[in-house]
């Protein structure tokens, strides 16, 4: 999502918190938590994701949406 050069937008950041908070419902879970069973790439990768993403935001925000959904 986004390049060092052109980070993605709070626009693009909200969409995808959206489809965060659905997808975690689908699964039952009722809150998200950065680095249980939310993570970056380069957790799992050598990569330089999430380039700079504001991820506590994004996070933050699908917990949000999660909350609405309950």
């Amino acid at each position: 999502m986004g390049t060092s050069e052109e980070p993605p937008s709070y626009t693009t950041l909200d969409t995808s918190a959206k489809l965060m908070a659905a997808l975690a419902s689908s699964k039952g879970w009722t809150h998200l938590t950065l680095g249980q069973n939310v993570d970056v790439h380069s957790s799992f990768v050598e990569t330089p994701c999430p380039f700079g993403l504001d991820v506590t935001w994004l996070v933050e925000r699908a917990n949000h949406y999660l909350s609405l959904i309950r």
